[in-house]
C-alpha cells in the first residue's frame, strides 16, 4: 500500500521489538487496531518473529513480504557505545535493513536520536533539526550517518524516510515526575513522555512527507531549546504532555561548571588526536578560553 496521498500502511515492520523503545511501539500500533504489526528482534518473543538483522539479508529478508512500512527501533543504545558497537549494532545493521527494504516498503521510519546534536549543548539558541549536526561520540555518529543515507535513499524514490530524534523517554507519568527534578536542565528540556513518543511515531508511519524528513521529538517542555515546530508541521505531531525544568541556582552553577570540562575534554582530544605538533598548546589556550569565558560555554562559530 503505498503512501503518496497519506493512506495509512496496514502491515507494519518493528524491528528491536523486545527493546524499551520497540516495545512500546508494538503496544501502541496493535492496541490502536488500524495495523497489522510484525514485531522482530533477534531474541525470541512470544508474539514476534526472531530474525538478527546483523546476518546477511538472505537469512532474514522475507520478513518484508508485503510490509507496507518499517519502524526501526533496533541498534545498540546509549552514550557509552563502542565504535565497534556503533558500527556492527547500529550502522552495518541499519544499512543492511535499508538496502533490503529499498522499493520494497513505502515508508522506513529511523529512531535517532538527540545525540547526533549533544554539542550544541555547549552553545546557544534553539536546536532545530536543520542545525549543523555535532555528535560528541560513536553513537551520535552512526546515528547521523544512518539518517543521511535514509535521506539519500528517499531522494533517489526507493521509500519515504522520516528519521526522528529522540528525546529523554520517560514513558510513565509518575516515574517522570520523580526522575526529573534531579536531572540538569539539559536533560529536563528533552523529556519524551511515553504519550508523546506514540504520538509521534504513529504521525511517522502515517503523515504525507515529500520524499524525507529529520526530525526532533521531545514533549511540549516550556523553555526547552529543541525546536519541535517543524515536526508539528511536516507530520502533525501533537504533544499532550510538558515538562518546565525546574533546576536550583546551585545545581545550575554545578552544571555550567560541568560543561565547560566537558567542553574543554573535548577539545583536548580534538586537537591531540589531529597530530599537530602544537596540539598541546592550542587546546590549552582553547579551554582557558573555554573555562573564563562569561557566558555559558562557548558560542557557535558565526
Amino acid at each position: 500500500m503505498g503512501q503518496e496521498n497519506g493512506s495509512r500502511p496496514s502491515r507494519v515492520l518493528v524491528t528491536g521489538a523486545a527493546g524499551r523503545l520497540g516495545r512500546l511501539a508494538v503496544a501502541h500500533l496493535s492496541q490502536a487496531g488500524r495495523y497489522q504489526v510484525i514485531a522482530t528482534d533477534r531474541v525470541p518473543l512470544p508474539d514476534g518473529v526472531a530474525a538478527d538483522l546483523t546476518q546477511p539479508a538472505l537469512q532474514w529478508a522475507g520478513l518484508l513480504e508485503d510490509v507496507d512500512a518499517i519502524l526501526h527501533c533496533a541498534g545498540h543504545r546509549g552514550p557509552d557505545t563502542t565504535w565497534r558497537e556503533a558500527q556492527d549494532l547500529n550502522l552495518d545493521m541499519s544499512l543492511r535493513l535499508m538496502m533490503a527494504a529499498r522499493r520494497r516498503v513505502s515508508r522506513f521510519v529511523f529512531l535517532s536520536s538527540n545525540w547526533v546534536m549533544a554539542g550544541h549543548r555547549f552553545t546557544e539558541g534553539a536546536i532545530t533539526a536543520d542545525r549543523d549536526p555535532d555528535p560528541i561520540n560513536p553513537y551520535g555518529m552512526a546515528k547521523l550517518a544512518i539518517e543521511r543515507v535514509g535521506v539519500a535513499l528517499a531522494e533517489a524514490g526507493d521509500f519515504d524516510f522520516v528519521a526522528l530524534r529522540i528525546g529523554m523517554v520517560i514513558a510513565d507519568p509518575l516515574e517522570a515526575a520523580r526522575r526529573l527534578p534531579s536531572l540538569r536542565r539539559w536533560s529536563q528540556g528533552m523529556w519524551l513522555s511515553g504519550t508523546d513518543f506514540c504520538e509521534g511515531i504513529e504521525k511517522a508511519l502515517t503523515a504525507p512527507i515529500d520524499s524525507a524528513s529529520v526530525l526532533n521529538l521531545v514533549s511540549d517542555n516550556p523553555g526547552t531549546r529543541w525546536d519541535i515546530s517543524e515536526t508539528m508541521q511536516r507530520i502533525g505531531y501533537a504533544p499532550t504532555t510538558g515538562w518546565q525544568a525546574d533546576v536550583s541556582e546551585a545545581q545550575t552553577r554545578a552544571e555550567d561548571t560541568a560543561a565547560r570540562l566537558n567542553c574543554c575534554r573535548g577539545e583536548i582530544i580534538r586537537h591531540l588526536t589531529a597530530g599537530s605538533a602544537d596540539g598541546s598548546d592550542k587546546a590549552a589556550a582553547r579551554c582557558v578560553q573555554i573555562l573564563t569565558r562569561a557566558e555559558k560555554g562557548p558560542k557557535e562559530p558565526k
